[in-house]
């Protein structure tokens, strides 16, 4: 009985068969070999043409008898030595062979015109799938059994889909029993000039299946392919689908990009979050970003069918859909706008700066950097950048200004204008920020932020006496009380037109509301605390601080202060809206100050009035200090026997309390209105200067003209005098 062959024996019984059909087949000559062989020839080139001439030309020597074989060896040495041109030597022809080979082991030196074949006759010929890579068996430390080249190396499956395709790059060397990579061997740079996959080949079939991939994803071989694909184009081939398939991926990424950054561009102008509790595609907790991007995904089948393959794959995958992405798409959208930014600043020339400190929600403190430069269109304001700050001293905020400026090429000595606050570290005269940035450019400008300004004089006058800080702290107390509780806050609502605000520690426009507010609805407010106060269904709490708000209410003080100060913040904030205006000139901004200093003095000697509006708020008219009996001091041994001057309560009122606060604003204004008249004051010398010498410089120029034109008719008369 015959034993059955193995599994290994039939796959060699079968390699053999086709190794034996294969040399029959090349026995056979070619049908073109008995037309004109000699014109194809010579438009071939020398590889082709004695590839397809080779084997029948062998078949005819034996088959022939000797004497016509030596006869026609003759003929064609005849007829090798009339062909016109050159003549091919043997180590020439030898290079030519060489160079064209279509085995990827055996070439040698890559030249120009070497790529400029191989980009118009393709990889396929280089490939050698047909092969039985029997050349390429290695047997590996440890194994028994063979590993060698397999057809499955040249095609790619995806990851995702399981879509297939060819890898045509991909070429096996019969002579080396190893595989090269196409572009890379010919178009190939620095980068990947020393991989096994250019150098050498790559014979380790242990790890075959990933080297290959990570050879295909690298930088570099991409960089190889586009270079084939447009020598490709150049040299009007039709058939370059690998690099067509790195085109077509290049644009599907890009499209996927420009919508991603769409989004960001739509967040980042409305100033809205981006990120969410979570990164999971469907999630209601994603943030603004993904949720925006699944919405457009159900009008877009692009982004939809993007999300169906990429989204939710977890680390290591490309989606694009990540917040590490996300970051760095707006860090080079940042970076893009800044360098715009200071493109146009350095365009412009001159420019001037605006800083200030402000921590964040991780108490990082930070230096926000404005500049502000003229455009033929107008002038124009631009934030910068963030810069982390350690100390708020002024040679530290200046050293960091001083170094982004340099960095970024912005020359400190055009720099022609300064604007910080009031604070002394940024306003000092000898040490603070603007004094040492006038070291470096002595026409750089001090301007204080107006609307600073007034936020700091507000501030000042507040803290000048008790009574002012009491009166403020109790507007705000009553907008806190009964606003948090709907039941009390629709009370109120339901009796006046204008509801409490709470107040600002900055912006005092706040203040002037809250205020307002509280005088145009006196009235109805402190009906609503009584109702409180008499409502037995509230707690006990709660009808206590009501009854509380309506007795301070109800004193005479409170009521003068409030309708003192409606009266002052009300032209606060007229004034600092003016002066917000982007078109305002610094003469207006002066005027402005100026016109608020007048009516603050005014306001100085309308006690009289505010008191009689305040009686009409509190009928009994009295000043809680009334009630009280007075304190007698103790005389001490060494004074006089004067009697000691005793001030009524509405005087010490008055005097303690009302003209301190005026008093304070008009002493804060005054002092920092001092800076903007020298400002406007060195403007208008300079402009008068410059004034001054155009003129004089026209006079000379006019003058110079009338004695050329009075000189030259003197000379004209003496002419004609002298004839």
């Amino acid at each position: 009985m015959a034993s059955q062959l193995s599994g290994w024996d039939k796959a060699k019984k079968k390699r053999k068969e086709a190794a034996e059909q294969e040399k029959l087949l090349a026995k056979i000559p070619k049908l073109s070999s008995y037309f004109g062989m000699r014109a194809a020839s010579s438009q071939l080139p020398a590889s082709d043409a004695i590839a397809n001439s080779s084997a029948p030309e062998d078949q005819a020597k034996q088959d022939e008898p000797d004497e016509e074989r030596e006869d026609k060896e003759r003929e064609s040495s005849a007829e090798r030595a009339e062909v016109k041109g050159d003549a091919i030597t043997g180590e020439a022809l030898a290079q030519t062979l060489e160079d064209i080979t279509n085995d990827l082991g055996q070439w040698g030196k890559i030249n120009a015109d070497t790529r400029e074949y191989w980009a118009k006759k393709g990889s396929k010929h280089c490939q050698h799938t047909e092969s039985m890579f029997e050349e390429s068996a290695r047997q590996y430390l440890g194994e028994s059994f063979q590993r060698r080249c397999t057809k499955t190396f040249f095609v790619r499956t995806h990851p995702l889909n399981g879509e297939k395709s060819y890898r045509q790059w991909l070429c096996y060397s019969p002579s080396t029993g190893k595989v090269f990579c196409f572009a890379c061997k010919l178009f190939g740079g620095n980068a990947v000039q020393a991989t096994k996959f250019v150098s050498g080949g790559f014979d380790n079939w242990r790890t075959g299946e990933s080297r290959i991939k990570m050879h295909e994803s690298s930088d570099g071989h991409r960089k190889a392919m586009l270079s084939f694909a447009s020598r490709q184009r150049e040299a009007g081939r039709v058939d370059y689908l690998a690099a067509k398939q790195v085109e077509e991926e290049r644009c599907y990424w890009r499209q996927i990009v420009k919508r991603l950054i769409d989004v960001l561009i739509f967040l980042a102008k409305r100033g809205l979050a981006i990120r969410g509790a979570d990164e999971i595609i469907g999630s209601p907790h994603n943030g603004n970003y993904l949720g925006i991007i699944e919405l457009l995904a159900e009008y877009d089948t692009l982004l939809a069918s993007h999300i169906r393959k990429y989204a939710n794959c977890g680390k290591g995958h490309i989606s694009y859909l990540s917040s590490t992405i996300c970051e760095e798409l707006v860090q080079l959208m940042g970076q893009k706008v800044q360098d715009t930014i200071l493109k146009e600043a350095k365009k412009a020339k001159y420019f001037s700066v605006s800083i200030d400190s402000t921590p964040d929600v991780s108490h990082l403190d930070q230096l926000t950097i404005v500049i502000r430069y003229v455009l033929p269109l107008g002038p124009v304001e631009r934030f910068l950048t963030f810069l982390p700050m350690m100390r708020h001293t002024a040679t530290h905020m200046a050293s960091i200004l001083l170094n982004f400026l340099k960095e970024n090429g912005l020359d400190v000595t055009n720099c022609r204008g300064q604007s910080y606050d009031n604070a002394s570290n940024m306003s000092g005269r000898y040490n603070g920020v603007q004094a040492i940035v006038k070291r470096e450019c002595k026409y750089a400008a001090f301007i204080p932020c107006c609307n600073h300004s007034l936020n700091l004089v507000g501030d000042q006058a507040v803290n000048s006496c008790a009574g002012c800080t009491r009166f403020f702290h109790f507007v705000n107390g009553l907008y806190v009380f009964l606003s948090e509780s709907t039941y009390r806050w629709q009370k109120l609502k339901n009796r006046c037109t204008l509801t409490l605000k709470g107040l600002s520690g900055t912006r005092w426009c706040e203040r002037a509301d809250a205020v307002k507010a509280l005088v145009e609805g006196w009235k109805s407010i402190q009906e609503v605390l009584d109702e409180l106060a008499a409502d037995k269904e509230q707690k006990a709490d709660t009808r206590n601080q009501a009854d509380g708000f309506s007795r301070r209410m109800d004193e005479l003080e409170t009521a003068v202060m409030a309708t003192a100060w409606n009266d002052i913040l009300c032209r606060l904030n007229s004034t600092s809206i003016s002066l917000q205006d982007p078109t305002v000139s610094l003469n207006t901004a002066t005027s402005l100050l100026a016109s608020l200093v007048d009516t603050i003095q005014f306001a100085r000697d309308r006690f009289d009035v505010y008191e009689q509006m305040a009686i009409e708020k509190v009928p009994h008219g009295e000043y809680k200090a009334e009630e009280r009996r007075g304190r007698k001091r103790k005389r001490m041994p060494d004074e006089g026997a004067a009697n000691e001057e005793n001030l009524t309560p509405r005087e010490t009122f008055k005097t303690h309390i009302y003209l301190v606060m005026i008093d304070r604003l008009l002493a804060e204004l005054e002092k920092r209105m001092k800076a903007y008249e020298d400002c406007n004051e060195n403007s208008c010398v300079k402009l008068a200067s410059f004034i001054l010498i155009t003129c004089v410089c026209l006079l000379r120029a006019f003058l110079s003209c009338r004695l050329r034109l009075l000189h030259g008719s003197y000379c004209h008369k003496r002419t004609s005098f002298e004839l």
